[in-house]
């Protein structure tokens, strides 16, 4: 049977069409591992907003979550980094709580995957590169600072919408290269769809420090909690 070993359920954005791409490659190398996903409702018809990221939570929580459950993951992701950092700590830690009283399944989500993976290599300054407008990117930046992080340098690309249809990987890459400072310990890309996988160990060579990515972390910290070991060092340090 196919997922014999794990079966990862992911809940993406519905315009996201980056994730499920990049974790099915990811599990591909894995001998038994699965992905299995779900789409939450998600309004751009003008920008990404946070009552729009509230409104998508609120709408999965009541009908997406509990059909993936169907499914008899293992784990599910929540693989929304803005959707999951938009109400703060308390607001990410009760997003995990409540899919996992829902669904009787551990959870994560990429917010806290990220803090997983600062926390794994002692990161203590972060330059913050994000697809989103400067309001979204400040509260992305004020997640993590109150958790503890300094984030040296944020860039807000506003580019959310565009990247739906033209999700290029040399837009991650000129974003990593951007936002990094010397004092910065690790260059993070946020946004689920934005694709990275095939730049991640080249933007590392070229900046000489660890480049985390929402996707990359997910399932990395997915891959954690369920003890299964992965090494590859083609997509950087964090699978080395």
């Amino acid at each position: 049977m196919y997922g014999w070993r794990a079966k990862i359920g992911v809940l993406v954005p519905c315009v996201n069409t980056t994730t499920e791409i990049e974790f099915n490659f990811l599990a591909s190398r894995i001998p038994g591992v699965t992905i299995h996903s779900a789409r939450m409702h998600l309004n751009l018809d003008d920008t990404l907003t946070k009552k729009g990221l509230l409104d998508m939570h609120s709408s999965a929580i009541e009908k997406t979550i509990p059909e993936l459950a169907h499914a008899n993951v293992d784990v599910i992701v929540f693989a929304c980094t803005s959707g999951s950092f938009v109400g703060g700590r308390a607001w990410d830690l009760s997003t995990i709580d409540e899919i996992s009283q829902k669904t009787g399944v551990q959870a994560i989500t990429t917010s806290s995957a990220l803090l997983a993976t600062l926390d794994h290599f002692a990161v203590e300054s972060v330059a913050l590169g994000t697809p989103y407008d400067k309001t979204i990117t400040n509260l992305g930046q004020s997640f993590l600072e109150e958790a503890g992080y300094d984030v040296v340098e944020s860039r807000a690309l506003d580019c959310i919408k565009s990247i739906v249809n033209d999700n290029r990987f040399t837009l991650a890459y000129d974003l990593g290269r951007e936002v990094d400072k010397p004092n910065a310990d690790c260059v993070f890309i946020s946004c689920t769809q934005l694709p990275t996988l095939k730049i991640v160990r080249e933007l590392e060579g070229d900046i000489g420090k660890p480049v985390f990515t929402a996707n990359l972390v997910s399932f990395w910290y997915a891959l954690k909690v369920l003890s299964i070991k992965f090494t590859e060092p083609e997509f950087g340090i964090l699978f080395s």
